[in-house]
């Protein structure tokens, strides 16, 4: 019975071992913007991280947080004029695609989404641009994680 029980323990060790191994050496998930659903024009760069589209919707970038440009209550934070640039170099007055997480809306009614535009005849993802450039820090609120772990990465290099 001992026996039976060692090479039992054992087993269940070695398939945690493999779990997390195989679980921490997979590269993370990578935006795509062939899973965006919905297509519109940008026609206006409110600041680094939310815009307006053509169909009235008020989008925030998910998985980031860029310096404050227009908050009431706030000044104008360092660095944050130059991510509202960027942003608007990006995708301003340009047609983007949106992918959805899990939560579509925040608590201020905006929709929340991974943005993609076209850029040099391929689609970049602008939330992983803003990341890897600098301009934008990590800022993961759950359920929206889908994209988190490469997001990190991104964070991870730009600091360097």
């Amino acid at each position: 019975m001992k026996g039976k029980r060692k090479i039992g323990i054992f087993l269940l060790s070695a398939l945690f071992c493999l779990i997390l191994f195989f679980s921490s050496s997979a590269d993370p998930q990578k935006p795509d913007h062939t899973n965006a659903t919905l297509t519109s024009k940008v026609i206006e760069v409110y600041d680094g991280d939310t815009i307006r589209i053509a169909n009235g919707m008020k989008v925030r970038y998910i998985g980031l947080d860029t310096p404050e440009t227009h908050h009431p209550n706030k000044p104008v934070e360092y660095f944050g004029i130059k991510a509202s640039k960027f942003n608007k170099e990006l995708v301003g007055n340009n047609k983007v695609k949106l992918e959805f997480d899990a939560e579509r809306k925040d608590k201020y009614e905006r929709f929340l989404a991974y943005v993609y535009v076209q850029h040099d005849g391929e689609w970049i993802n602008v939330n992983a641009e803003l990341l890897k450039e600098g301009y934008a820090r990590l800022y993961t609120i759950p359920p929206n994680v889908k994209y988190s772990d490469y997001f990190l990465n991104l964070e991870k290099q730009a600091r360097k």
